[in-house]
């Protein structure tokens, strides 16, 4: 079952890496990674159908949460897309002549495996066989509580830096207001948190072992705060010549007040 959504991740990411190359572009794949999540758990929830595993209520919540989320985060991408991003292009000049194959290897093929394993603990949740006095409806409710709880966090704190760059006389500025005042990434804390619900949902199956399901919520806590999320955006802040006193006095992700 796993085989299955190794090769349609493969074909996935193969499709978006030529689309980049011919569009010169390969911050596209930004726009489809929530769609890729999608793709993984809807299709885990129909493999477990069409192998006539039970479709619990914990299935479809963890599929659902996952097809929200992913949905959300790939139209705030595509709505705000304006050119490759300069992350990106950066990479392109830096790689030169070994960017054909290398961005194939480091951009589309690690995101997709990441995709991989960030979606375990639904993957895991949906090959599983749910017998219904085996579902802790406490964990359940709790789960999706605080995967409510990220959500509205990632998605106000987004719609936020979204209204704030909508004016120009903000430009060359940083926001410090609202949800960014208790922390500098926000959005990317709302994103790990909602992974942790997802986790807790899984978790609701008694016969689902935890330490399988929580490789995905650590896998991308760890990636959006040490390697690919805050570092990188903050390599670009630092420019700014108000970022040594907003970083003094605000968390890098974590919020809390200011300090």
């Amino acid at each position: 079952m796993f085989g299955t959504l190794i090769l349609t991740m493969l074909l996935f990411v193969t499709v978006i890496y030529f689309a980049a190359l011919y569009l010169r572009d390969a911050s596209i794949m930004d726009i489809f990674w929530g769609v890729g999540f999608i793709l993984i758990a809807v299709q885990s929830l129909y493999i477990a159908f069409y192998n006539n595993l039970d479709v619990s209520l914990p299935k479809l919540i963890a599929t659902g949460l996952v097809v929200i989320w992913g949905a959300r985060l790939s139209l705030h991408i595509f709505a705000r897309h304006n050119g490759e991003d300069p992350r990106y292009a950066q990479w392109r000049h830096d790689w030169g002549s070994t960017y054909v194959w290398r961005s194939y290897i480091q951009i589309f093929l690690l995101q997709g495996a990441l995709a991989l394993i960030i979606t375990l603990p639904v993957t895991l949740l949906n090959f599983s066989t749910v017998i219904s006095s085996a579902v802790s409806m406490n964990w359940l409710w709790v789960g999706c509580a605080i995967w409510a709880a990220g959500f509205l966090f990632e998605s106000v704190a987004d719609l936020q830096l979204s209204y704030f760059k909508s004016h120009p006389a903000n430009k060359g500025k940083l926001l410090t207001m609202g949800l960014w005042q208790y922390s500098r990434h926000p959005n990317y804390f709302g994103e790990a948190v909602q992974w942790w619900g997802v986790f807790v949902v899984a978790l609701s199956v008694m016969s689902v072992s935890w330490y399988l399901l929580i490789i995905g919520p650590v896998v991308i806590t760890y990636f959006i705060r040490f390697v690919s999320g805050v570092p990188l955006l903050e390599n670009r802040m630092k420019r700014n010549s108000q970022f040594a006193h907003y970083a003094a006095k605000t968390n890098a992700f974590i919020p809390w007040f200011s300090k």
